[in-house]
């Protein structure tokens, strides 16, 4: 008894074994047949379902065409005084406004809700090119660690600086009316420019610029002083006492060429500076205030793709409605 027990359990695992691969074997076949069925189904029905991709392509084409024209502004500015995080956050602000058609904001800048459907607004920064003049640059610094001690010396270093790091950026607005919207622009952009804050930064900032140009002119003026004496005291000691001794003092002298080299910079920085009252006047210095243009639509839109996938989505979705529809008939029978 004890001998024949282990083959019958032997029997049964390879009973069960085979089993098992046969419901393997069924579960493929099956998937196959659903996997054949759908194919059936997709290949009896392909004429409809490419017909109505045409159809759903061609009314997203033709929506496109017959929507209203989107014109746009796109402003060049340069923030100033360390303003580029107030420009964004009031672009943000601008929008959300939009968004939620408060009134009491766009009537404070005299705007008609009405006139803002449609209006987005954007911004976005601008590279600029490198500047590859770092070889002047270097020059005129080395130049100026010889008048390391002057106070003025620390400003001219900061504007070079801050010319450096300066950054153009994008103010797009997008509008339906290009009466309204061009208006709407204009206002926008002297709220951006009203901060009580940076104006009375931008009035200091003028008043410092100016007293910079004045005492580069007398800085101008000494030098010219400095080097007419030195040449006048020149012309004297070599009357006196010769050619000779005259060129040995001279070594010990007056360094002429960094004079003339530091007053050719003062002038260029005396220069830039009256640019600089131009280019400062407000916080956000307005570059370029384009003309309004067309948005070009992209001919791949957002109804192109939706609408096609809509149309065949509700074609699958009747197909399987009426399926399970015939499924039910069959057994109420």
């Amino acid at each position: 008894m004890n001998n024949q027990q282990p083959p019958q359990q032997e029997s049964t695992e390879e009973i069960d074994l085979g089993q098992l691969f046969k419901m393997i074997r069924n579960g493929f076949g099956n998937i196959f047949k659903v996997l054949l069925r759908v194919f059936l189904y997709l290949k009896r029905s392909s004429l409809k379902i490419i017909g109505l991709g045409a159809l759903g392509v061609a009314l997203g084409f033709g929506i496109n065409q017959f929507k209203d024209t989107s014109l746009k502004t796109e402003v060049i500015v340069k923030p100033n005084f360390d303003s580029k995080d107030y420009l964004y956050n009031t672009i943000d602000e601008i929008d959300a406004n939009i968004n939620t058609k408060d009134s009491v904001f766009f009537n404070k800048l005299n705007i008609d809700l009405a006139h803002l459907d449609g209006f987005k607004v954007l911004v976005e920064p601008i590279e600029e090119e490198k500047n590859t003049d770092d070889g002047d640059d270097l020059e005129y610094l080395e130049l100026l660690q010889n008048f390391k001690d002057e106070s003025f010396v620390l400003e001219i270093l900061k504007t070079e600086m801050s010319k450096k790091t300066a950054i153009n950026h994008r103010i797009s607005f997008h509008y339906n009316n290009p009466v309204t919207g061009r208006d709407i622009t204009n206002k926008l952009l002297k709220y951006i420019n009203s901060n009580s804050y940076f104006k009375k930064v931008s009035e200091v900032h003028r008043q410092n610029t100016l007293t910079r140009i004045e005492k580069n002119n007398v800085l101008t003026l000494q030098i010219d002083d400095l080097i007419a004496n030195y040449s006048k005291g020149l012309n004297q000691k070599k009357n006196e006492l010769g050619e000779g001794r005259v060129y040995l003092e001279g070594e010990n002298g007056l360094n002429v060429t960094g004079l003339l080299g530091l007053k050719n910079r003062l002038v260029e920085e005396t220069e830039k500076k009256r640019m600089e009252l131009v280019q400062t006047k407000d916080v956000i210095n307005i570059i370029n205030l384009g003309n309004s243009q067309i948005v070009k639509k992209p001919f791949l839109g957002r109804n192109i793709i939706l609408i096609p996938l809509t149309l065949i989505g509700l074609f699958f979705v009747f197909s399987g409605v009426k399926y399970l529809n015939k499924k039910a008939n069959e057994l109420q029978d």
